[in-house]
């Protein structure tokens, strides 16, 4: 008896051994094939290709304030730091000696102001560019670092990279720039692709022109989240330059005469002429004269840009921001829809871009749009035709002569075999926009008034802009080819345009095809291993029962 009783218990020992060890082969084995997915991803994006390890690193807060959702790439699930603290990230253990921290992407909910990284011995002061999607690149590789948090700071999200390229979607922003090809003057975040259409996929994302962004209404006043969203559409088009805002809340004015009373007819033209003294841009882009489907603070910041374009040449005008930036006379200033009967189209739908993977300005433009999740709720949408028309621009003041070609904004600024090459759309038939008659704009100029500034941020849930359903749209008319195409007159290229496909624009463009790749890491001879410790478990269980039956 006791021998059969030592028999059963051997049995249940070497089954329970074999278990274990087949378990601790197959952890092994998923372990070492997600290092091996690693390696071989890293191998087919090239050696040069950098990982988001944010899973291989530990963060800790000095004030034990729980970080567990900072990677959640959830903007709303955001940390504040009302005392200011001291974030602590190192390599986890079991990751050591395999993966060095080579920089550190934050989303902030607002700019923090300054904030320190320290790795190593270097010391890197941050904050100073205002962004709230900031990367810092490390001088070396490291296993750990601090990052000194101000008081008041709001953390979205935090990941770690190793060295090399980066992922598109990470996004390095550059400052704003100095001297800019064009000056782009949406109100709110999504005009700029639901109007301006293909301008900053085709220009920035897939020439290189130097594309700067300044929005007349600054959301942070209100709607923090879509600051997000509109700096994740721009990446999304190519453009690096930081945008810049006004100091205006996004506050919806359904007349012109609601906006100017809201706003300041003369503290929007000072701004604008800061803006084009600061920029200094070949070419300008406005709203609509008459505001789309009506919306006042469109028809306020595109109608001063008529007497701000001008002003903006004159040293007599707003004499502190000439004394600052000099002053500068835009060559071209082109309004949305502005004289439709004769004005440029662009086929967007036809210009294809190498830089996107060869799909067209138009595409691009949706897929921008996109990224402003919050608006995905209303009607607006990228179009082309009716109010929407994101083809149509009118020349409304050029110091280089009118157009001949209309299918380029930048017609006489450089050789005509570098224009777009799209065979033009015929004329659409215009059409009255969905609002009401404008105003008359008035012929005083208007007193200055006080830009409005909020007491109190609103705690309420975002609301959609009133729909005022605009009455029935054109359908688009068929092209035609056209018969004969005047010849343009030669001009000189000015030599303060850059050329296009600028290096500073094309690096970490978004690409949209699917990168080749693969795991072929060696798990075989862990497999093996797995396969023998299972075998050795039958086989000596068969043995012993064998013996049993003797």
């Amino acid at each position: 008896m006791l021998t059969g009783y030592i028999r059963k218990k051997a049995v249940k020992i070497i089954t329970a051994a074999g278990i274990a060890l087949t378990a601790a082969a197959l952890t092994a084995a998923v372990h070492l094939s997600l290092r091996g997915a690693e390696a071989s991803a890293q191998e087919a994006g090239g050696a040069g290709q950098a990982r988001d390890v944010t899973y291989a690193v530990k963060i800790k807060a000095d004030s034990g304030k729980s970080l567990t959702n900072l990677s959640d790439s959830d903007i709303y699930s955001r940390v504040t730091f009302s005392d200011g603290d001291t974030i602590t990230a190192s390599v986890k253990s079991d990751y050591k000696g395999e993966i060095e921290i080579a920089g550190v992407y934050v989303s902030w909910n607002l700019a923090p102001g300054d904030w320190q990284l320290t790795a190593g011995e270097n010391t890197l002061e941050q904050g100073k560019h205002g962004f709230i999607h900031e990367y810092v690149a490390l001088p070396e590789p490291v296993s750990k670092l601090t990052m000194s948090i101000p008081s008041g700071a709001q953390m979205c999200d935090i990941y770690f990279y190793t060295s090399g390229e980066l992922p598109p979607d990470v996004q390095v922003w550059q400052e704003p720039w100095e001297k800019a090809d064009f000056l782009l003057f949406p109100s709110h975040g999504d005009d700029e692709h639901l109007f301006f259409g293909g301008i900053m996929p085709y220009y920035a994302g897939e020439c290189g022109y130097k594309v700067q962004v300044a929005y007349l209404t600054d959301h942070k006043y209100t709607e923090k989240y879509r600051v997000h969203e509109q700096l994740d559409g721009l990446w999304t088009v190519g453009v690096r330059a930081y945008p810049c805002f006004g100091d205006f809340v996004d506050e919806y004015s359904s007349s012109l005469s609601e906006a100017e009373a809201m706003y300041g007819a003369k503290n929007v033209e000072r701004w604008q002429v800061e803006m084009i003294r600061r920029f200094k841009p070949l070419v300008i882009v406005g709203h609509d004269f008459e505001g789309e489907y009506g919306h006042g603070a469109h028809r306020l910041n595109g109608t001063m840009l008529q007497k701000s374009v001008p002003d903006a040449a004159d040293p007599e005008k707003y004499k502190e921001s000439a004394a600052k930036y000099g002053v500068w006379d835009t060559p071209k200033f082109y309004s949305h829809l502005y004289n439709r009967d004769n004005g440029v189209i662009i086929e967007w739908g036809e210009v294809k871009l190498t830089n996107f993977g060869g799909v067209s300005a138009l595409e691009m433009a949706k897929r921008a749009y996109k990224c402003h999740e919050s608006q995905q709720r209303t009607r607006y949408k990228v179009m082309t035709d009716g109010y929407g028309d994101c083809r149509q621009f009118g020349l409304y003041r050029s110091t280089v002569g009118e157009d001949i070609r209309k299918t380029d904004l930048l017609e006489h600024l450089i050789p005509d075999d570098e224009l777009i090459k799209v065979r033009p759309a015929a004329t659409p038939e215009p059409t009255d926009p969905p609002t009401p008659k404008p105003t008359e704009e008035p012929t005083e100029e208007p007193t200055e008034e006080p830009t409005v500034e909020p007491t109190e941020e609103p705690t309420k849930e975002p609301t959609e802009e009133p729909t005022v359903e605009p009455t029935e749209e054109p359908t688009e008319e068929p092209t035609e080819e056209p018969t004969e195409e005047p010849a343009a007159a030669p001009t000189e290229v000015p030599t303060s345009l850059q050329t296009p496909v600028a290096a500073e624009a094309q690096t970490a463009l978004p690409m949209y095809e699917k990168e080749a790749g693969g795991n072929d890491f060696p798990v075989l001879p862990v497999a093996i291993i797995s396969a023998a410790a299972l075998v050795a478990v039958v086989v000596v269980s068969a043995l012993i029962h064998r013996k049993k039956s003797k």
